[in-house]
């Protein structure tokens, strides 16, 4: 609907730091010393509608991220865990559509999740 506000957060496949990554530690240093990815100093103010997307089978960031940022966010929030994704196939379809843990479309769980952030 035109002219609706919506103020949620979407967050695929996060890290809470890259220190917690896959990442090899001689590409991290390359990165720099200090952590710049650190995410709890952005989400510890929050309070939006927050959703959480991962795969389970994430060998980048491990879903470990995910649940760490779900169980520390202090505002409404939800975390769909997708079983067999990785950390780029959350959204391809290809032969089947991404499904949640409870066997939900990915695609309809996002859209109950965003009309009621947006309350339309």
């Amino acid at each position: 609907r035109l002219g609706a506000r919506c103020t949620a957060l979407v967050l695929q496949s996060p890290i809470v730091s890259i220190v917690s990554t896959k990442i090899p530690p001689v590409m991290r240093s390359a990165l720099g010393f200090l952590d710049m990815f650190d995410t709890s100093p952005g989400l510890s103010g929050l309070r939006m509608p927050l959703l959480v997307v991962h795969g389970d089978g994430d060998t980048v960031v491990p879903v470990n991220n995910a649940e760490t940022i779900f169980r520390d966010y202090a505002g409404p929030k939800e975390l769909y865990v997708l079983p067999g994704r990785h950390h780029n196939d959350i959204y391809l379809s290809g032969d089947a559509a991404a499904l949640t843990a409870d066997g939900q479309p990915l695609s309809d769980k996002l859209k109950v999740f965003l009309s009621s952030a947006c309350n339309i």
